[in-house]
């Protein structure tokens, strides 16, 4: 009975692993084994090997998710890297932290993904997400496609500069050029340069973020 569970697991699942740099969202289920969390004891987002996060409920554990093609890879909603010709390659939690650190192998080298939640210290941004890329192996963007409440409906968008707010709720601020591209925000980053990215709830409203803070952030976490 019990192999026969695994079996339907893996057919509901899906068995084919996403590609990291995959021209377009994926369209089959990521296997449990292929899933890290990062959290802030409050609510958790789901990381796939390649980099890709497929479940984000902001400010709660039971809160509509933002993020969720966990349960829908074509609507749900995801915030991956697209670096064509790329492959998992390693994966590690920081310490004995929540801090998930995913590298992806390019025939041009590494990249190395770090992400986490911000713990509630003094001066964090509570309930948002942040990502840091090292430097670029090739030209990678970074392809973020929210859809708020389950997938049900897709969000506005009002760019400014270096940020974007998104449904007068949430706010990504990056380290390059945002561009709007219909459903999805993407930020290109040059081979050679690191980046960083993070997505504020409205519980962080008033933050500004640059490099030194993203580091900042990170040490506090750990």
């Amino acid at each position: 009975m019990l192999a026969s569970s695994r079996n339907a697991a893996h057919r509901l699942l899906g068995k084919v692993p996403r590609s990291a740099g995959s021209s377009r969202f994926a369209s089959t289920f990521p296997p449990i084994a292929d899933l890290g969390v990062i959290g802030d004891r409050r609510t958790a987002a789901v990381v796939t090997s390649v980099g890709e996060i497929v479940w984000f409920c902001p400010g709660r554990f039971d809160a509509p998710s933002l993020l969720a093609a966990l349960l829908d890879p074509d609507a749900g909603g995801t915030w991956r890297i697209d670096l064509p010709s790329s492959t998992p390659a390693r994966r590690r939690y920081l310490g004995s932290s929540a801090v998930l650190e995913t590298v992806l192998s390019h025939p041009d080298g590494e990249l190395v993904i770090t992400d986490w939640m911000p713990l509630a210290e003094a001066g964090v941004p509570r309930g948002s997400i942040c990502r840091r890329l090292g430097p670029a192996p090739a030209n990678l963007c970074v392809l973020l496609q929210p859809r708020p409440n389950y997938g049900r409906r897709t969000p506005t968008f009002r760019p400014a500069g270096q940020k974007v707010v998104i449904d007068t709720r949430f706010e990504l601020q990056t380290s390059h050029p945002i561009e709007i591209d219909g459903e999805v925000i993407r930020v290109c980053v040059p081979k050679g340069e690191a980046s960083w990215a993070i997505l504020l709830d409205a519980a962080a409203a008033g933050v500004i973020a640059d490099a030194n803070s993203m580091e900042e952030w990170q040490a506090l976490t750990l």
